[in-house]
This record gives C-alpha cells, structure tokens and sequence, in this order.
C-alpha cells in the first residue's frame, strides 16, 4: 500500500510518498519503492503512482521513463494534454502485450468474477448445492441490473463498446475454458453470466489492485498548477480500461480555488487531519443519533396511555422518519467541521510558501506512517518518504529521493541523464 499526499497553491504543487510496497498477495512489506517520477526533463510536470505498481505486468516505473525519454523536449499546453499524450502512448508502445496475453489477462478476470459470484451466494440464508446454479442466475442478474445502470462511471474507451463486440472478441476462450466454471452448465446460464460480466468490465474499478496515477504540475499555457488523478486496470480488445477520478483531481484558478489537499491511497489520516474528525466517525455519529432518537421515542410512547383517543398521536410519533433527521444532523455536522477546522486550514495553505507545503506534506504522510506501525496490522506505510516540489519557474526539484545507488560513485548516471537529446 501507499500514502502520497499532495499540496498544491498558487507558488506551486509540492508532493510526498512512502516507500513501502506489498509483494503480490502476500503481507510481505518492503520499504524501497519509488513511487514519484518526473513526467518531463524540460516541463514542469510529474506523476506520482499508488495501488498495483505495474500494468499488465510491466512496472510503471519502467512504462514512465520510456515515455519521458520518447517525449524528450516535447512540451503540451495543459496538464490533460499530457495525460492524453501518455495514454496514446500505452496504445502505441503496445504495452497491452499481444492479443493472446490480453485474452489471457480477462479470462482470468472471467474467473475471479465467478468464484467472488459464487462465494457471494453460498452467504444465501437458503443455500444448498442443488439450488446454486438458481442462485447463481438470480446474483448474475442482480449484477447486471446493477452496473448497467451504472453509467456515470463507465470506463472512457469502452463507452461505445458493443455486447456484440466483446462476444465476438471473447466468447472463444470463455467456451474453451468452462471447466473452471462448473456451475455454468446451461446455454441460458452462460449467456447471462457474459452479459453480467460484460456490464462489470464497463464500470467495476478495484481500488485495492488497480493502478492510481497522480499528474501534477502545468501545461506550457497554464500559470496555476493541476493535480489529476486517473485509476487504471488492464486493457483487452486493445482498449484500456482507465477512467479519471474527479474527485481525487484539483486545479488552482485565480478566481476560485486558491489551495488543494489530496491524499491518495491510504487516505484516512489525513482526511482526519483535514476534516477534524476521522470520515468512518461521522457515520458512527449518525448511527448513535439514530439509536438516541429512537430511545427517546420509546420513553414518549411509554408516558402516553395506550387508548383509542391516543392512537392518532402515539400512530405520528411512532411515523417520525429519524433517518432524515439523522441527514439532517450529520449534514449540519459535517458544515460545522468544515468551517472550524477544513476552510482555516486551507486558507492557511493558501499562503504557505513552497518549501513550507513540502514540509507539510511529508509530515502528514510520516505521520501516517506512525499510525500504522502503532497499529496490530502489517506497516503498509513507511521506509524513506520522497518529497518534490514543482512551480512554474523553478520546473521540477527533488526536496527529498532516495537512491538505490550511491550518488558519488555513479556519475556516469547523471552525465547520460542530463546529456540525453
């Protein structure tokens, strides 16, 4: 896992990330990742990276610095520009491999839908073996209805992607590869689970393995700093299954926004920081609102006679819908931390000179760190915490990197760097 925190004002955008990184599906932790890379040797623009930390089985680090060393003194007029530049890139360079691995790749896919599917059921209250294969139909179904009307989040290249496509791209492999699906054993039933899972590749986005990029900086016109987030899974029929997050994206304006704070991937420590109150507690408030509510009424009920005169009133009481008043009370809650701790500290922000972001933002994500070793779970976040900053003058600068290699003895390194046209 990650944390990477981003901070971002007028003088600039300054950037933090751990180093800590999970291998594969084991709890097995290292502390050597690098997870920010400059996007551009002559453009003031990065990306930092979160969640899965390769595409299709090639690291992002190795697919970032061949794009930068392709684009070389290229420079475009907005941040999404260069975010269009990168994707066009992934399609050129062929970094979906070929189409065998791509069919490979969403055959494995086919397959964990149907096991979650089919773990899914087997929570049924009435499950038994002889009705898995209705229960089966019935979760394919409701999964269907479910993401097909989903279409807010529908990955960008596949919103004109056909059913009739995919089963002529698909359907091959899927048939040939059926004995891994033993509950599948009708025509009807395998038709539903394509069409079911055809609506889940549109819209399902995994946040725990896919891959999160961060673009941040400035186009050649752009005189206020951007934050972009995209999330991206996998690719098949040659169309990449990525889709930007914008709510997890800021841009600085003149008239408007004059600071931004986002956190990505491990994000709860400093959204407590922010908001005053951990996000899962607003909940947790509402919920004991409800319980406090409902007590409450139980004690008015109790000191009103139970007699046909009193019906009408004891039928309105009883009636009071407490899980809108619990909105309201949650609503109201969340304004009031908003104004007293959120807008103070992101006027504050507004102000901060570069350095004094870069600091922040590297405290708030050592602190994250401190959570999770005083936590009983595995250290997700830590090891050496990379800081850069990147302004419209200045261009790109390292606060703080770690090196693999000693700095002192590989000058060759940064003489090839440097020298590269």
């Amino acid at each position: 896992m990650t944390a990477i925190v981003g901070f971002m004002n007028k003088r600039g955008v300054a950037i933090a990330a751990d180093s800590a990184v999970t291998l594969g599906n084991t709890h097995k932790v290292v502390n050597s990742g690098n997870k920010i890379f400059t996007l551009s040797k002559y453009a003031p623009v990065g990306i930092a990276s979160y969640g899965n930390d390769s595409f299709m089985g090639t690291p992002w680090e190795i697919i970032i610095k061949l794009f930068r060393s392709r684009l070389k003194k290229i420079k475009y007029d907005t941040l999404e520009a260069y975010i269009n530049a990168f994707i066009d890139f992934l399609h050129q360079e062929k970094f979906f491999i070929d189409d065998n691995f791509q069919k490979t790749i969403l055959l494995e896919r086919a397959k964990m839908f149907y096991n979650i599917s089919v773990e899914h059921i087997k929570q049924y209250d009435k499950y038994t073996e002889k009705k898995a294969v209705e229960f089966l139909k019935q979760e394919l179904q409701l999964c269907e209805r479910i993401n097909s009307n989903d279409n807010n989040l529908k990955f960008y290249e596949l919103r004109d992607y056909s059913y009739e496509h995919f089963l002529k791209y698909f359907s091959e492999i899927f048939m040939a590869n059926l004995c891994s699906m033993p509950l599948l054993n009708s025509e009807d039933l395998k038709s539903i689970f394509l069409q079911s899972f055809f609506h889940y590749l549109l819209v399902h986005v995994d946040y725990n393995t896919d891959s999160g990029l961060v673009f941040f900086g400035y186009g050649e016109k752009e005189i206020f700093p951007s934050m972009i987030n995209i999330i991206v899974t996998d690719s098949f029929d040659d169309r990449l299954r990525y889709l930007k997050m914008e709510g997890n994206s800021g841009s600085i304006t003149n008239d408007g926004v004059s600071a931004v704070i986002i956190p990505y991937a491990q994000i709860d420590v400093t959204q407590t920081i922010i908001r005053g109150i951990n996000p899962t507690f607003i909940n947790v408030l509402g919920s004991a609102f409800v319980e406090i509510l409902n007590g409450y009424r139980e004690i008015i009920l109790s000191q009103i006679p139970t007699t046909s005169k009193n019906n009408d009133v004891r039928n309105k009481i009883s009636s009071v819908n407490h899980d809108a008043l619990a909105k309201v009370f949650i609503d109201n809650a969340t304004k009031e931390f908003r104004e007293s701790y959120t807008s103070p500290l992101i006027n504050t922000v507004a102000s901060l000179s570069k350095e004094d972001m870069a600091n922040l933002a590297e405290s708030f994500v050592e602190l994250t760190s401190l959570v999770r070793r005083m936590s009983p779970h595995e250290e997700t976040v830590g090891g050496p915490v990379d800081v850069a900053v990147v302004s419209k003058g200045d261009g790109f600068i390292w606060l703080k990197r770690k090196h693999y290699f000693d700095p002192q003895l590989n000058s060759n390194f940064f003489k090839n760097y440097n020298d590269e046209k």
